[in-house]
């Protein structure tokens, strides 16, 4: 049969009550009366068992479910709790892929709002907990550099679209660590540095030319307080503890601190106190402090640090 015509005979079996929404063909004036309100979609089969009163698969919802305002018990919850581990350890794929119900599917733009909806702020079984260590499921792992580009392109749209969001933001970072007593300041650099992998040009260049002077140093060790950017072993047994410095957040003078935030000032005197700090610490185990000040390796000046204070006590 030509398919101009089985087109035709198609067309005109629909009935008049019927209009087309979003490319589906639905009941004018007959909706679900489970309570979404819904349009009942047409169906060919319609034409000679009757309209039904609901969507398929909206029979068991709201006061027609038989639970309907009841809850489980805590005991209830909990077996349940055990059989569906134990039944997704022995079946690992059971929901994934083809297994999956939304294999294919697509949830609609009104069911995605309602489970962000459903699950934001206290409404999230997660909310106000933070999982530390060993609890967090990304514990010992990394993101690949694809997914991290994808995260940060994301939030770069997310911040760009609401900007009202990054402004408030800023706010509730400056108060918290205004808010935080020393101690707690000084953990917090600790352990931002113990996990930051960022190399500064300064330190490359102090790097490079201990290599041209033939010197062994062991950079980042997070073993010893402070995190040294290199340790210099020397014969003496007297290592070195060699710290390359931005002249911004360490508070160099040759830096106009007037004209800066306030917060950043602060935050910048809780620094030199932090460097002080680790410089009398180390003292004290033994190592020689040396710091060199990123304005020094610009001036070239560290050289004459590395030749007069490094060369003479390792060789």
């Amino acid at each position: 049969m030509n398919k101009v015509l089985i087109k035709t005979i198609i067309i005109k079996s629909i009935p008049r009550k019927v209009i087309k929404i979003n490319g589906v063909w639905v009941y004018k004036h007959h909706r679900c009366v489970c309570g979404c309100n819904e349009r009942i979609p047409f169906n060919h089969s319609h034409i000679k068992t009757g309209i039904p009163i609901f969507i398929n698969g909206h029979q068991n919802r709201g006061e027609n479910n038989s639970f309907f305002g009841k809850h489980h018990s805590s005991d209830t919850k909990e077996e349940q709790s055990k059989a569906r581990k134990k039944y997704y350890q022995e079946n690992p794929g059971a929901t994934s892929g083809e297994n999956n119900g939304m294999y294919g599917k697509h949830h609609s733009i009104k069911t995605k709002k309602e489970l962000s909806k459903s699950s934001s702020g206290k409404n999230n079984g997660m909310y106000d907990i933070h999982l530390c260590g060993e609890d967090n499921g990304m514990y010992g792992k990394t993101h690949s550099s694809i997914t991290i580009e994808k995260m940060r392109k994301a939030r770069k749209k997310f911040f760009k679209e609401h900007p009202e969001m990054l402004e408030n933001l800023s706010k509730a970072r400056k108060k918290y660590w205004q808010d935080l007593d020393l101690y707690s300041k000084a953990k917090i650099m600790k352990r931002v540095r113990k996990f930051q992998k960022y190399v500064s040009n300064s330190e490359l260049i102090v790097r490079t030319e201990l290599d041209n002077l033939k010197i062994k140093y062991i950079p980042n060790v997070h073993e010893i307080e402070g995190t040294p950017d290199d340790v210099i072993p020397t014969k003496d047994g007297h290592p070195i503890a060699l710290f390359v410095d931005g002249c911004y957040w360490h508070g160099c003078k040759c830096k106009d601190w007037n004209k800066v935030e306030y917060y950043l000032f602060e935050r910048m005197i809780e620094q030199k106190i932090y460097d002080r700090m680790i410089n009398k610490k180390l003292t004290k185990q033994g190592y020689k402090v040396i710091r060199i000040w990123e304005h020094d390796v610009k001036n070239e000046k560290y050289k004459k640090i590395l030749n007069k204070v490094i060369y003479n006590g390792t060789r």
